[in-house]
């Protein structure tokens, strides 16, 4: 079995070439280009296109190469089978249209078994007609996926029908450079935990009074009390404030019933257009019309069944440990998550963990921890202690970013990121000042250079981020669309440029006021 991914290139085509040809990763043997050396290739595709642009084709736009990778289930190829069945894909999606080089990589392991993944770089112009190639996700990938599919069959491998990507979303990546992404909270929280119980139902009570919320599909979601729920905002009367409740309408009724729900049990998430809160399936409720006026009731297991997700509730929906930290608005399928030697963290493996790591006997200050009534402030102590133990990073962590969009936090994230490394720079202001002495200037002008040279530092550090981007897109690791990237260099990258750019001119200054005042003296001295 295969998957595939595409995305254009945009830049210098010739370190994505180089980066695929690394020879750590592809032992110097697996890699195969169509025409030249992938040393000179992408010199040589950026002359071509000069030259067919002269010629009057189509204008080259901002793309430089088109990549492609094709990954195979660990343990299912051997190394010239994965490179006989990639190029085969290539040439089939391709017509045999267009130059490529490809590179196999055999330094990634899962469970022990080698990972192998294809990577393809192909040159968007055609070799006959110097057109673009033009790829539409919405047209071409499915057909990519389904030309994937019918040649890894005709080699005998099995055919993936329901693939999830479980790369790191941009906005898990980009907060790690903050702190740990809620991935790896989960990670280390299961590692750090394990060593200190007795078994996995104490396990899932510890993490739990930790403020962790988990469940696994053993049937020990009945006899919870709260029922969580979401819904459109369509469906909230947020004018209706009477005693500070929202009138919310029951889905899937045949006349408009609704409930009132305390405003301060909401949160609102996906841009304030989706709903949550919570349903007592153990309380009767009152049923109101659209006035608020009183019509009727229903029981907390009744409304359950008109609120409840159906596609939650599908064979594979709740299988599995799932954890969701503090903070996070969702929750972390476990059997995706691995450790260092490559064993999942799913609830099977989790529970041998245990078995084989755990404690003989129950430690009584955990036990005591459970049992305990402590109030929310104690728990979050306690819970702050347990993550400088466990070596957990959460500076934005924070309690205000939970109603927000990830769109809303990306901006909020990055906007303050940055505007703490620009305040960090205390430029002075001269142009008005006139009463400075020439010595005074040449501190200043020290001041300014110690200045640009923190800000080159800060510039070189945020490319380097934007390389572990790009390389991680390339692994599949970081799911990053071509407008996140563009995004990044906006936000990360030209700021800095900016600030440098007017420091630069700020020296300018400083030295053109001490030639005057230099100027000035020497011609004082000569009278």
């Amino acid at each position: 079995m295969a998957t595939t991914r595409v995305w254009c290139l945009k830049g210098n085509v010739q370190k994505a070439i180089d980066y695929i040809c690394d020879e750590e990763k592809t032992e110097g043997t697996y890699v195969y280009s169509s025409s030249a050396s992938p040393a000179v290739l992408g010199m040589e595709w950026s002359s071509s296109n000069e030259l067919n642009n002269q010629l009057g084709f189509d204008a080259f736009d901002h793309r430089v190469g088109y990549h492609f990778q094709q990954s195979f289930a660990p343990g299912t190829v051997t190394k010239e089978q994965a490179m006989q069945i990639t190029q085969e894909w290539i040439e089939d999606i391709s017509n045999g249209q267009y130059d490529y080089v490809m590179a196999l990589h055999t330094d990634k392991y899962y469970e022990g078994l080698p990972h192998y993944h294809v990577h393809i770089i192909v040159n968007p112009k055609n070799k006959v007609t110097g057109k673009n190639w033009d790829i539409y996700y919405k047209r071409d990938v499915n057909k990519f996926k389904d030309s994937s599919d019918r040649i890894c069959a005709s080699h005998g491998l099995d055919i993936i029908e329901n693939y999830k990507n479980v790369s790191k979303s941009y906005y898990e990546w980009m907060m790690s450079k903050k702190g740990d992404s809620y991935r790896d909270i989960i990670k280390k929280t299961i590692e750090t935990v394990i060593p200190k119980i007795y078994d996995y139902d104490q396990f899932k009570a510890y993490l739990t009074k930790l403020g962790f919320e988990v469940e696994d599909g053993l049937g020990n979601e009945s006899e919870e009390t709260e029922f969580r729920f979401s819904i459109n905002s369509t469906l909230v009367q947020k004018e209706y404030t009477e005693e500070n409740k929202y009138l919310i309408r029951v889905p899937g009724t045949r006349a408009s019933k609704y409930i009132k729900i305390d405003i301060d049990k909401q949160k609102w998430t996906n841009n304030n257009q989706t709903y949550y809160s919570d349903i007592n399936k153990g309380h009767d409720y009152v049923i109101y019309n659209a006035e608020g006026t009183v019509i009727g009731g229903m029981s907390g297991e009744k409304l359950k069944s008109y609120f409840e997700d159906k596609s939650e509730l599908e064979p594979d929906g709740r299988k599995g440990l799932r954890i969701k930290a503090p903070y996070s608005n969702k929750f972390v399928r476990c059997s995706r998550l691995f450790n260092e030697k490559g064993d999942c963290y799913s609830l099977e493996n989790v529970i041998d963990m245990i078995d084989k790591r755990g404690q003989l006997f129950s430690d009584p200050k955990i036990e005591a921890f459970i049992s305990s009534s402590i109030d929310e402030k104690e728990i979050k102590s306690a819970r702050n202690n347990f993550y400088e133990e466990a070596d957990i990073k959460t500076k934005y962590n924070q309690s205000k970013f939970y109603k927000m969009s990830a769109r809303e936090k990306y901006i909020y994230f990055r906007t303050a990121d940055m505007q703490i490394r620009l305040d960090k720079i205390a430029v002075v202001d001269i142009k008005d000042n006139t009463s400075l002495t020439v010595n005074e200037l040449k501190d200043i002008k020290k001041k300014l250079i110690k200045v640009i040279n923190q800000v080159n530092d800060s510039i070189k550090k945020t490319e380097e981020e934007y390389q572990e981007l790009l390389e991680m897109r390339m692994e599949s690791l970081l799911v990053i669309s071509d407008e996140e990237v563009d995004d990044f260099i906006k936000n990360n990258i030209q700021p800095l440029r900016q600030e440098r750019l007017n420091i630069k001119k700020q020296i300018t200054d400083v030295n053109k006021k001490i030639k005057d005042l230099e100027k000035n003296m020497n011609k004082g001295v000569e009278r």
